[in-house]
């Protein structure tokens, strides 16, 4: 679908630091809504499945119109390779 390139913030559920400097190119292979909180996840060049939990308040203050512009193109795009 799409690639993440940067982790700009994001909510640490387990008690941990929250990093901003952490860089990792994941290829975003799913997306879900769970209560008031979106999740995207995707594998990255390793090999390993990566997730990213957002408050979705703060996903859509966070995000612009262009980006969702963009990601509905590319998810268009990839329905009709299908």
């Amino acid at each position: 679908m799409d690639t993440i390139t940067q982790i700009e913030e994001g909510l640490d559920h387990k008690g941990g630091e929250i990093r901003d400097d952490i860089h990792l190119e994941v290829k975003i292979e799913s997306l879900m809504v769970y209560k008031t909180q979106i999740c995207i996840g995707g594998t990255d060049d390793d090999g390993i499945y990566r997730s990213i939990w957002y408050d979705s308040h703060q996903f859509v203050k966070w995000i612009n119109k262009d980006t969702i512009k963009d990601m509905k193109e590319k998810l268009i795009q990839d329905i009709e390779q299908l």
